[in-house]
């Protein structure tokens, strides 16, 4: 049996209030419907691959599911979740038409929820994060660059764009109350991210202490000098490191991952180097 814990954004229950008082509703019941399917996607293949899942959050144009396995996955794995929702919206698609064909639903209703369909699926694929254009941008990055830089650098990608629909709707575009609101809640939730990234990043590291994780194995080679946080922040999704120290006059010394985050999260060497981290090992 599927069960979904579904919660209504704040902003969402406004915009429900304003349809009722503007004679909306039919409009955003179609749009609500639409992000409904399209959030489904994502939970049915989430639920798949056995992920935990926390809610589903909807709002205008979209919605986000929390769950605990951000990060621990495999890139591969997440871009299938990821790409779930926007394919509902191409099921959605010849749905509507075989609805059109058969006439089971009025015209009027059925040209409303394909413009809709359209716009959500354009929408979402948008760079912006949490959008599953955004998502998609940042598991890209992920494969090639450090999971720090790829995670700070979508964030100040979508603040920017989002800044920049805000001016075009100001200037260009036709202005829509809904669609600014919309553009000014991505942008205050990018602000907040990248205001806990530290924390969130902290997280990444933690989940990376279980050695039973399959992980590609790989060598990196730091100076004795490197703070242990600055080797974390090169660290990459889906990748488990073998860490060459660099020393003076000695021969290089070896130390895994796991040994390194043990030294930071449990002996509490927050802001140890690589050489002091090396000192603790090879005097335990």
């Amino acid at each position: 049996m599927i069960f979904v814990n579904i919660h209504l954004h704040p902003l969402l229950l406004l915009l429900i209030l304003l349809s009722l008082l503007t004679g909306t509703f039919i409009q955003l019941f179609i749009i609500l419907f639409i992000v409904l399917i399209h959030e489904l996607g994502h939970y049915l293949a989430a639920t798949y691959y056995k992920w935990r899942i926390d809610y589903i959050m909807l709002w205008v144009f979209g919605g986000v599911m929390k769950t605990d396995e951000s990060s621990q996955r495999s890139i591969k794995e997440e871009c299938i979740v990821t790409l779930a929702g926007p394919f509902q919206h191409i099921i959605l698609f010849f749905v509507l038409t075989g609805l059109s064909v058969w006439q089971l639903l009025p015209e009027p209703i059925l040209q409303q929820a394909h413009y809709y369909n359209g716009i959500i699926l354009l929408f979402n694929l948008l760079p912006i994060y949490p959008l599953d254009g955004g998502k998609l941008f940042l598991l890209i990055q992920s494969a090639f660059t450090p999971y720090y830089v790829a995670t700070r650098r979508i964030f100040y990608l979508s603040m920017f764009l989002c800044l920049a629909l805000m001016m075009m709707q100001l200037i260009l575009l036709p202005f829509t109350v809904s669609a600014f609101a919309l553009c000014l809640f991505l942008l205050l939730e990018n602000y907040r991210a990248l205001k806990e990234h530290y924390y969130s990043f902290i997280r990444f590291l933690l989940s990376r202490m279980d050695p039973s994780a399959r992980k590609r194995m790989e060598q990196k080679s730091v100076q004795e000098d490197a703070l242990l946080m600055d080797v974390f922040k090169q660290f990459r999704r889906n990748r488990m490191y073998r860490i060459h120290v660099q020393r003076k006059l000695v021969p290089t010394f070896v130390v895994t991952e796991q040994y390194c985050l043990h030294a930071y999260f449990t002996k509490k060497q927050i802001t140890a180097t690589m050489g002091e981290v090396i000192e603790i090992k090879e005097n335990e």
